[in-house]
């Protein structure tokens, strides 16, 4: 059975964290699907910027590009996480 994973931004935020998540996807696609939301990338953009304020623009974006190739679903809002 596919299982549903939530996706926050200290995960998306570490660069060793995000490949291992492609390399998971690509050997078993079935095995998860990934969700997050807009907040989750805006978040993700902020710390990056506010840990290296002079990156450019297109190391952003490009991770931006690839959180979205990754995820099978950007969600509205958060789920609720125990609540």
């Amino acid at each position: 059975m596919t299982q549903r994973v939530f996706v926050d931004a200290n995960v998306f935020y570490s660069r060793t964290l995000l490949d291992w998540l492609f390399f998971l996807k690509q050997a078993n696609n079935a095995m998860f699907q990934l969700h997050s939301t807009e907040d989750v990338f805006a978040e993700v953009a902020s710390n990056m910027r506010k840990k290296h304020p002079r990156l450019p623009g297109h190391a952003v974006r490009r991770r931006m590009e690839l959180m979205r190739m990754i995820v099978d679903e950007v969600l509205d809002t958060s789920p609720r996480l125990g609540i």
